[in-house]
């Protein structure tokens, strides 16, 4: 059981000297702009006429789910990563995007 144990633990460690990419990688993620995804005319010829007239994606969210889904400090604007991904998704689309709450 102790080598198990000890196996298992050295599966969890690291070699790393300390290179800093994962700092540059937590930096790369930290800015991620989603407004900077291209639409995708394939993808967005596939939505349904009437909400591609529409123009806009409704994405329902409990923003009590940090860093999830959360309100901004200016208490008001929605954030998080799925937030983002809500965001990428409507620029792929073609959509706007509005997040409610």
């Amino acid at each position: 059981m102790a080598v198990a144990a000890s196996l298992a633990l050295a599966g969890c460690s690291s070699s790393d000297s300390g290179s800093g990419s994962t700092d540059a990688a937590t930096s790369a993620a930290a800015t991620f702009d989603p407004t900077t995804i291209a639409k995708d005319e394939t993808i967005a010829a596939l939505l349904p006429e009437k909400i591609a007239t529409a123009g806009t994606l409704i994405v329902g969210s409990d923003t009590t789910y940090a860093p999830a889904e959360y309100i901004d400090e200016d208490g008001t604007t929605p954030i998080g990563y799925d937030v983002d991904l809500a965001k990428a998704l409507g620029a792929v689309l073609g959509l706007k995007v509005e997040v409610q709450t």
